[in-house]
Order: C-alpha cells, then structure tokens, then sequence
C-alpha cells in the first residue's frame, strides 16, 4: 500500500472501547489487543476519536509506536522510520485502524502525497467493514426470535438438516 513495508488492520470492538489485531504484514507478532482507555495508546485514542489520520516521521516517535506495537523486537526494520495511522469508519461509527509502517526507500511519509491515497483506502476500507457488520447483524436477526434469541423455524429446520447430514457422513 503506497510503497509501506508494512500494514496492519485492526478491527474496532465497542463493547471493551479497544482495537482488535485482524491481519498484519509483520514477521514478529503484533499486540493482538490494544485498550484505548490505557494511557501508553493515547495517542491512537485520538485517531479513532477525531478521526484523522497521524502521520509519524519522527525517528525516536517511530521507534517508540514500533516496540509498542510489537510484542518482540522487530527483526526488519524499514528503511525508512515512518508511520500512518489512519482510522477507519463510516461516518461516525468508528470501524478500525489502518497502521502503515516504514515506506520503501529512504523517503519518509508525507502528506501532501501519501494521505490522501490512504484517506481514500480508508475510506473504501471503512464502508466495506461497516457493510459486512450490517449485513451479519441483519443475518443474526433473521434467524433468531427477537423475544426469545432462539432460532427460528426455518434456520431450526437448516441447522437440523446440516446435523443430521453431517452425521451420516462422519458414520
């Protein structure tokens, strides 16, 4: 993505105000958890809350974003010690964050060139996220009793259907 050696995504979950790891480019591991609420991730709070992407280009910054993020130290730094963190929505329903780190070359992240391609990466990412979420939300509802939160008829029928075929085949 726009030249970064490296990009993660993580995914937003509401109920603990926290970003979720849900794919990442890095050979170390990533922090799988990030609490918004903790102090050491202020700054990405601010990301999600104003919704405006960061760009880092400060070499003790980068460090400082890299070792926090990474659970090990990493063993491929990038040339280049620079960083966007872009958050990801759909209006004002915050979906995730996109972490692009280390652009290839010497050259550093800037925004004349390359926040407007990752706002509008963003932005694409951001809706298709929300519309995904929509649609499972919408596919949990039709199957389930909105008194009782059981199945329904017909997704009763299909469950029992999917068993009863699942056992003849492992017979």
């Amino acid at each position: 993505i726009i030249g970064a050696q490296h990009a993660a995504f993580y995914c937003y979950d509401l109920n603990r105000d926290s970003l979720v790891l849900w794919k990442h480019s890095f050979k170390e591991e990533l922090l799988k958890h990030i609490p918004l609420a903790e102090e050491r991730f202020r700054e990405i709070r601010t990301v999600m809350e104003e919704g405006q992407p960061l760009i880092i280009t400060d070499e003790n910054r980068f460090r400082r974003w890299r070792d926090l993020l990474c659970e090990k130290k990493p063993s491929d730094h990038p040339a280049s010690q620079s960083a966007i963190l872009s958050p990801l929505s759909l209006g004002t329903h915050k979906v995730g964050l996109l972490a692009l780190f280390g652009k290839a070359g010497d050259d550093c992240f800037d925004e004349k060139n390359d926040l407007p391609p990752v706002e509008q990466l963003s932005a694409i990412i951001g809706t298709a996220v929300r519309n995904f979420q929509l649609y499972s939300e919408v596919q949990d509802k039709a199957k389930t009793d909105g008194l009782t939160s059981l199945l329904n008829h017909s997704a009763f029928y299909e469950a029992l259907v999917r068993e009863t075929h699942q056992a003849f085949e492992t017979k």
